[in-house]
């Protein structure tokens, strides 16, 4: 006698309510989740009264982003079956996913209360209650988690290592930065080939100021994987908040080019290059980014609200859950002050980087970009400030064959008469017996404190006392930049770069002015200018 199969393939063409369920479970199996929802309906449609029914279509609605509908047929598969287990589980999942983590804890609660040790309840509650800024009971919750599964065990390392480096990243918000580096540590000894325990671990050692070994770690998760964006925007943001603006640009334009919709690195590379151009003019950065200590965890000032945006999701589960933490330090740069309201004192230096927007439920930390192909870094090559080179820029009058007066006007926002030009402001400074020098060096001490209309006032003195200080030209043309007058700012950078074609720093105030008048492509053209020049030094 011929016994068939204990599980039947799905029929071609189902007629019972049973044989769509079967077909349905297929495609969901398969990833096919509109077919499978199709499926499903038409399996309660046939028989209303089947809890598996609803259960499966709420699981594949989960999975296309319709979390309150699956929610409604997760409420049918619970009170046709009061005791549906699973149905609790992925209930909560979807509560979570759709925001309401109060709801998604009473869910797991239930759960808990007759299966304690349910693996994918433990974690997800520890999940929402992170959301829920309970960080002690989401640790408990993960370190209940982390005793449930073989340490040993080879299959079960992945979720080993997901557990650590979520409960590292709730340390981390708890400022037990210690307690953090050793989850990661152990972390990177169970997966030693995964970039994303070095991008964690790195933020642990950032935290307790070990710099160096913080950056060799975000140095070692690109060259596992040399197109992870947030490796280069986690190596990048370090260097800017260590002071180092030329290393931070260099890396976040990799990240930019790697991830062209990648905000937080956009801006965060843009404050680079203000400070970049401030250090070529000799100032020091008009905020305290450069001093910032490194240890300190911005998230733990709004830390629930912080660990809504590090939340990412699985929407298939199944009965384990997996985890993909990115370290707290990630964050730090989008906690500094928010851009204060445009005024004459207001620099674009000193604004603030929005938060990026809240990811999804499942994970206590955001996802990592999932891209498996290395490909060749291009980031450009800049040589780092010396000594020598810097002198050249900040202290060396840069002369050139006198030049008028009135610069041409390159602004796409205003239109200008053919062969027309405009001059600079020149505010109403009487010259003294101060050497265009003196002046100089007081309009870049004005830039510093912030004070750019008095700064302008020195600048045109030393102008009025040395039309051809190129070096003046491109101190007055950055506060206009810093006072967002980029007409003007435009004009002393024409004349600066006219007197010398080689002024790299120049072009790329420049290219700030250009971008603030509304002519990207120009300013794309000067940065590249910038850096061509850069490069040559």
């Amino acid at each position: 006698m011929c016994v068939g199969p204990a599980y039947a393939a799905p029929a071609d063409s189902p007629a019972t309510s049973q044989e769509f369920l079967r077909r349905a479970d297929a495609f969901f199996a398969g990833g096919s989740f509109d077919r499978a929802i199709e499926d499903y309906s038409e399996a309660i449609h046939l028989r209303l009264d089947g809890p598996d029914a609803w259960f499966g279509r709420g699981k594949a609605l989960t999975a296309v982003g319709r979390f309150r509908d699956a929610i409604d047929d997760f409420d049918q598969a619970i009170r046709l079956r009061p005791k549906f287990t699973e149905a609790y589980v992925e209930r909560g999942f979807a509560y979570g996913q759709a925001g309401d983590f109060a709801r998604a804890v009473q869910d797991f609660d239930r759960v808990l209360a007759v299966e304690p040790l349910n693996l994918r309840a433990l974690t997800l509650r520890g999940d929402a209650r992170v959301r829920l800024g309970q960080f002690d009971r989401a640790v408990d919750d993960f370190s209940a988690a982390l005793l449930r599964i073989p340490r040993e065990t080879p299959v079960e390392t992945p979720n080993l290592v997901r557990l650590l480096l979520a409960r590292s990243h709730v340390y981390a918000l708890l400022g037990r930065h210690q307690a953090a580096l050793d989850d990661r540590n152990e972390a990177v000894r169970m997966a030693p080939q995964d970039p994303d325990v070095y991008l964690a671990r790195g933020g642990s050692l950032h935290e307790i100021g070990l710099h160096e070994q913080g950056l060799a770690d975000r140095t070692e998760a690109i060259r596992l994987k040399p197109d992870f964006a947030e490796a280069w925007y986690a190596r990048g943001s370090a260097y800017f908040l260590l002071g180092n603006y030329r290393r931070a640009s260099q890396d976040l334009q990799e990240a930019v080019r790697l991830k062209p919709d990648y905000a937080e690195a956009r801006e965060v590379l843009e404050k680079a290059q203000m400070e970049t151009a401030k250090e070529a003019l000799g100032l020091k950065p008009t905020t305290a980014i450069g001093a910032v200590a490194l240890g300190q965890d911005f998230v733990r000032t709004s830390a629930a609200q912080n660990a809504k945006e590090d939340v990412k999701g699985d929407v298939q589960g199944d009965t384990k859950a997996t985890f993909t933490a990115q370290p707290s330090y990630l964050r730090m740069i989008a906690r500094l002050p928010a851009d204060p309201p445009a005024s004459e004192n207001s620099s674009p230096a000193s604004s603030g980087i929005e938060s990026s927007s809240p990811e999804s439920f499942a994970a206590v930390a955001s996802a990592t970009a999932s891209a498996s192909k290395p490909v060749a870094s291009t980031k450009t090559a800049v040589s780092e400030p010396t000594a020598s080179n810097v002198k050249t820029a900040i202290i060396e009058a840069k002369t050139a064959p006198a030049a008028a007066k009135t610069a041409p006007v390159a602004s796409k926002t205003t239109p200008v008469a053919a062969k027309t030009t405009m001059s600079a402001p020149v505010p109403a400074v009487s010259p003294d017996s101060q050497s265009a020098g003196a002046h100089n060096q007081r309009g870049r001490d004005l830039i510093q404190q912030g004070k750019y209309r008095e700064a302008v006032d020195e600048l045109t003195a030393a102008l009025n006392a040395r039309p051809d200080f190129a070096l003046a030209l491109n101190a007055r043309g950055f506060a206009y930049v810093l006072l967002r007058d980029w007409l003007h700012a435009t004009a002393d950078l024409d004349a600066a770069i006219r007197l010398d074609p080689h002024y790299a720093n120049a072009f790329q105030n420049r290219a700030f002015a250009r971008k603030g008048a509304g002519d990207p492509a120009g300013a794309a053209a000067d940065e590249a200018k910038s850096k061509e020049l850069a490069a040559k030094k």
